[in-house]
């Protein structure tokens, strides 16, 4: 599986707006139809695109060839009605159903790799914790009474992991959250924590950059087309930088009627401007680079905002001219 479809295929669906539909086509270069001409008439895809159009504008013809990344929460979309509505996953807060939690004398539970003793989840990849709120670590979730430090109490990679297969329906739509935490009163528990996300063989890396004092935890959503009757999830940690904590919590699968798409708006000789999905109160961040597999992804300037509403509106540099482009709206917090 290369890159590109790695990371765009739990991210995005991109679509051209309705306004620009009548002066730009999508060409294919190899993309997946991730779903029918929507309720707008737009059309989504993921993987490479070109983007042209059909008459030249001021008198130059444009072609856009990249890829847009999403990597945002959205509220925009219910679960709708169906075989898979409802919530899929089992004990996605990690609550003592089944009284199996056994706390030591700090009120964390190490559990070794392939255990499952969180009802619903086997643990993977290494050492972690599940954590009651009565503990002595100030590591205390919203989500419930229970959660987990991924970094266990060996607090260094590979850190721990944990896995689930839910059932779906081939060809449906789901949207995938999950809480990430931190505690900034403590060095060895606060700052950035990354996890991987694994859906069957596909994945996707998150960051989470708390601020504020005390217990921090952001949520983060991505969204996937089943390929089959069983998909199998994992929950990887990848990073933390105080290397002590790494929080997660409030894990939920639902069925999803469409993924919601960015749309590009307008275009001009040097600017385009792209519209994205958002959580109201998120705050986002546009990052590019020139190749997938090549180099640093790069925050373009002045495109750091906080969201107010159900959409945000960036723009962007745009030259016909540039070789391909690839950006993504990341969440910061």
């Amino acid at each position: 599986m290369n890159t590109i479809f790695k990371i765009s295929v739990l991210s995005l669906a991109l679509a051209v707006s309705c306004a620009s539909a009548q002066d730009f086509a999508i060409q294919p270069m190899g993309f997946f139809i991730l779903a029918d001409a929507s309720s707008d008439g737009t059309l989504a895809v993921e993987g490479s695109f070109a983007l042209g159009d059909g008459a030249a504008m001021g008198g130059r013809n444009f072609e856009l060839i990249g890829k847009f990344l999403q990597v945002v929460p959205s509220t925009l979309f219910d679960s709708g009605a169906g075989p898979n509505e409802g919530e899929l996953i089992m004990n996605g807060s990690f609550e003592n159903t089944e009284g199996t939690f056994v706390g030591d004398g700090f009120g964390l539970m190490p559990l070794p790799l392939d255990s499952g003793a969180i009802p619903g989840w086997t643990t993977a990849t290494a050492e972690l914790a599940w954590v009651d709120d009565a503990n002595t670590l100030s590591a205390a979730t919203p989500f419930g009474t229970h959660s987990l430090d991924l970094t266990g109490y060996h607090d260094s990679l590979p850190y721990g992991g944990i896995s689930q297969t839910i059932a779906t329906t081939a060809g449906k739509n789901y949207r995938l959250s999950f809480a990430l935490g931190s505690q900034e009163d403590n060095a060895a528990y606060r700052g950035k924590k990354n996890l991987t996300v694994s859906i069957d063989s596909r994945s996707q890396s998150f960051t989470f950059a708390p601020s504020g004092e005390g217990s921090q935890w952001g949520i983060f959503t991505l969204y996937f087309n089943a390929d089959s009757t069983a998909t199998a999830l994992a929950f990887h940690g990848s990073d933390s930088i105080g290397g002590a904590y790494l929080g997660l919590d409030n894990i939920s699968v639902v069925h999803v009627a469409e993924i919601p798409r960015a749309a590009i708006l307008r275009v001009s000789p040097s600017e385009m401007t792209v519209r994205f999905p958002v959580e109201p109160g998120g705050t986002y961040a546009v990052e590019t680079r020139e190749d997938l597999a090549l180099g640093e992804w790069l925050t373009v300037p002045d495109t750091i905002h906080s969201s107010t509403g159900a959409s945000l509106e960036v723009s962007l540099p745009f030259s016909a001219s540039e070789p391909q482009r690839y950006y993504r709206l990341l969440q910061l917090r």
